[in-house]
């Protein structure tokens, strides 16, 4: 469509679309800097960029010859398939900085080595941040938030929302408080994803229950509980209960 409209040809070259895009992407910025007090002045700059990224693809299938889009097309089903490329997730699970990146932006540091005794190694940074995207800590325990784990925290948590059907005796606010933040992390799990946050929110929304209906709750997790990480809630309440 943009090839239709717009078409390129030898008179057009990729100097006139770095202009252009460099212009749209400032106004972009403007758009983004002022969002609070004009979000359809984003909604109207976005398509110019996204406009002029298609000048760009369409100059280049014209210089080489190649079918307008195609090679476009091509490289964005390479590159953004439906999953991450690198955690191999529908939704991309991986940490801030991924391994790879710090490898990429620090290349020229030799492995091993930290500057001054106060920095991490390169080494050191990818282990830190490998780390942090396969483990989390409950109550003072590390868990390997690995397939297993998550499969047995999703049957945890169906079990303790069967539990909290029975208890009609118990205050409603209570509840639908636990069975929130137990449906969070379920969704979470369903991706094969276990966050620090998660973890706390619902362990701060058990420990506000009231005492009585906790120690319910612990008992009830001693003895049905398959994952590490509802174990380890239960080792962690049961220090407040006594």
């Amino acid at each position: 469509m943009f090839n239709d409209i717009y078409p390129r040809d030898a008179s057009t070259d990729h100097e006139n679309n770095v202009h252009r895009l460099t212009e749209e992407l400032g106004e972009l910025c403007e758009a983004v800097r002022t969002l609070s007090v004009a979000p359809e002045y984003f909604v109207s700059e976005a398509p110019d960029v996204f406009a002029w990224l298609m000048g760009f693809a369409n100059q280049f299938d014209f210089d080489n010859r190649e079918s307008t889009g195609v090679p476009l097309e091509r490289q964005m089903i390479d590159q953004y398939p439906s999953e991450c490329r690198k955690c191999r997730r529908q939704i991309c699970k991986c940490p801030p900085i991924h391994p790879d990146t710090l490898g990429r932006i620090a290349k020229e540091a030799p492995l091993g080595v930290a500057v001054g005794g106060r920095l991490f190694s390169l080494q050191e940074s990818i282990q830190l941040f490998k780390k942090s995207a396969e483990e989390i800590e409950v109550a003072g325990r590390t868990i390997y938030a690995d397939e297993n784990e998550m499969k047995s925290i999703r049957n945890d948590i169906q079990q303790v929302l069967s539990l909290l059907e029975k208890q009609t005796d118990w205050q409603v606010e209570v509840i639908v408080g636990v069975a929130a933040a137990l449906g969070g992390m379920e969704r979470l799990a369903a991706q094969g994803e276990l966050t620090q946050r998660t973890i706390d929110d619902l362990r701060s929304t058990l420990e506000a229950m009231p005492s009585e209906k906790r120690t319910v709750l612990v008992g009830f997790l001693n003895n049905l509980a398959a994952s590490g990480t509802f174990q380890a809630l239960a080792v962690g309440l049961q220090a407040i209960v006594t």
